[in-house]
């Protein structure tokens, strides 16, 4: 389990994955776990936020990460 953690402290950090798509390419499962809370919080507090992270692909690009970490893993 990852320790409780201040998304609203964070939502800058998880703002520089957004805008640079890239970074997310070697980043690590507990940052990408950070990242989905940050969404969903920001979600409850801006309709729209989580929508919108999936539109743009941003989700998808996460989602593909924890795949690849997964894979690599079981090697």
């Amino acid at each position: 389990m990852t320790p409780a953690f201040d998304w609203t402290e964070w939502q800058q950090s998880a703002r520089e994955f957004v805008d640079s798509p890239k970074k997310i390419e070697k980043t690590a499962a507990t940052t990408i776990q950070k990242l989905l809370t940050t969404h969903v919080r920001a979600d409850r507090f801006c309709e729209g936020h989580l929508a919108a992270m999936f539109e743009n692909g941003h989700i998808v690009r996460l989602l593909r990460r924890l795949k690849a970490i997964r894979e690599n893993h079981k090697r």
